[in-house]
């Protein structure tokens, strides 16, 4: 908070009356915001742990850059209209998503016992990035987003500043061209520690980029291409894939796991690929083929 007071001198100036110029400027800082099912949108500012909102997209709208959303668990299947798009959240601010919270702890996040889950119902997109922002998204179910006659059924990464996608479940999206789970033309992407199956596209059904994104330590399950790259699509740019488990990734045409067009490039190494179909024209250094051993959980 900035104030400047400035009088003139009815000394100096004679019979002229003195005047206060109020030149205050309110510089917000970063607060959490908080949003539970249970909460409610009317009049709220998202910011009291006691009085959450009910939507991700009411906290996205009233954060200030640089805020933390906490996001307690349970199922969101509102959708959002913005600038001609439909989606259960649109970010186009410096934000982090932070899932798998609590009404009754807020501090300590547990995403796998505390499921938060975007759920679009095949009636839109499930997270839309947009503008010049730096974005991340952390422990969330992603499911059931649709690109009809478009591209990212989940999550749509229009970013031009680095995106973080970690500790999430994405699956059961579907986009009518490109990248069933995540599209990402030109952000730079990193995918850490996600879980992506069940995602169909014409070409990346897991993910598709083009632009720069490393994935690590992820896990891409039955994900399909009706063209090309069941699992990845690279189109362009540069990508960076490791310690990451592939299986049963399926595309009609070439890349079950994988496809890159010529000119991009790519490192693949230490990933596990098991039981995926359709040759690769990426070379995956150091890795093997070995069942992983899937656990219900």
């Amino acid at each position: 908070l900035y104030n400047y007071l400035y009088v003139t001198d009815p000394a100096k100036f004679g019979d002229q009356q003195a005047v206060a110029v109020d030149l205050t400027t309110v510089i917000p800082l970063p607060s959490p915001r908080y949003v539970s099912p249970n909460g409610s949108d009317t009049g709220n500012n998202c910011n009291s742990k006691d009085s959450p909102c009910a939507t991700v997209q009411k906290a996205v709208d009233e954060a200030a850059m640089g805020d933390e959303i906490h996001v307690a668990a349970g199922v969101y299947t509102d959708l959002h209209q913005r600038s001609g798009l439909t989606q259960t959240v649109y970010i186009n601010k410096n934000v982090a998503l932070l899932g798998g919270h609590s009404t009754s702890d807020w501090v300590t996040r547990n995403p796998v016992q505390r499921p938060t889950i975007l759920d679009a119902q095949g009636l839109g997109r499930v997270v839309v990035i947009t503008g010049s922002v730096t974005v991340t998204v952390d422990g969330f179910r992603v499911v059931h987003g649709t690109a009809v006659d478009g591209d990212g059924g989940g999550i749509y990464v229009g970013a031009s500043e680095p995106v973080t996608l970690s500790a999430n479940m994405i699956y059961s999206n579907t986009a009518t061209h490109e990248g069933g789970g995540v599209y990402a033309p030109s952000a730079d992407l990193r995918l850490y520690n996600n879980v992506l199956y069940t995602n169909t596209a014409e070409l990346g059904g897991g993910v598709y980029v083009s632009g720069t994104a490393a994935l690590v330590n992820d896990t891409l399950v039955g994900n399909t291409a009706v063209i090309s790259g069941g699992a990845l699509y690279l189109a362009g740019g540069w990508l960076a894939v490791t310690n990451t488990i592939f299986v049963s990734n399926t595309a009609v045409m070439s890349g079950g796991v994988a496809y890159a067009e010529p000119g991009a490039a790519s490192v693949f190494a230490y990933n596990d690929l098991w039981g995926n179909d359709k040759s690769e024209n990426v070379t995956s250094a150091n890795s093997f083929s070995v069942d992983p051993l899937f656990q219900s959980v």
